[in-house]
């Protein structure tokens, strides 16, 4: 019987060549249970309920390479319904340590979650966005300095973006490139 943990990246080694017994940086993961994000839907008779049930969140991530060591760390039971982290703190052996702090948009009528809508370091906010109600992003701030603001067409499409000095893309250039790439896919 399989549980959350099935899957779970614990340890990674890197090593400089084929032949060498020492690894150059290992990363080591740590997690927890989650809670479940979803509903009761029976997907397949195969799925392992228990990881949809508790999925995991990643506690922490050590990095150590050329006797230094990295490192971020989720504060405990610090994420929010959905299983994304509210607080994350980041330090290393030199002594460098910040707190970054999350909050997130979640549409969970059209299953989109996890849509960053502050990010703070230290408490100084170093990143918001907003939203349309089609979950697009309208605007990206930066320490308080907007970066760029996007508009879109009533079916959702990218028609212009502004950058923070208010120069405007142009909305036909947009749909060629849309276009363009579409050709480019088929």
């Amino acid at each position: 019987m399989f549980d959350w943990t099935e899957g779970n990246v614990v340890q990674v080694d890197i090593y400089p060549s084929s032949s060498s017994t020492s690894p150059t940086r290992t990363a080591t993961f740590a997690y927890q249970a989650g809670s479940k994000a979803g509903d009761d839907i029976n997907l397949l008779p195969f799925i392992n309920y228990a990881r949809r049930d508790q999925s995991p969140q990643l506690l922490s991530r050590t990095i150590a390479q050329d006797g230094d060591t990295y490192s971020r760390t989720t504060a405990a039971n610090e994420f929010d319904s959905y299983g994304f982290p509210l607080q994350v703190i980041h330090s290393n052996n030199f002594g460098y340590n910040a707190t970054a702090s999350f909050t997130y948009q979640h549409d969970s009528t059209n299953w989109v979650l996890g849509n960053v809508t502050t990010h703070s370091i230290n408490g100084v906010l170093a990143e918001k966005s907003i939203y349309t109600a089609l979950d697009q992003v309208q605007e990206f701030d930066k320490f308080g300095e907007l970066q760029y603001t996007f508009g879109y067409d009533s079916t959702g499409l990218l028609r212009t973006e502004m950058d923070g000095l208010s120069h405007t893309t142009n909305s036909t250039i947009m749909r060629m490139a849309a276009r363009s790439s579409l050709h480019m896919r088929r």
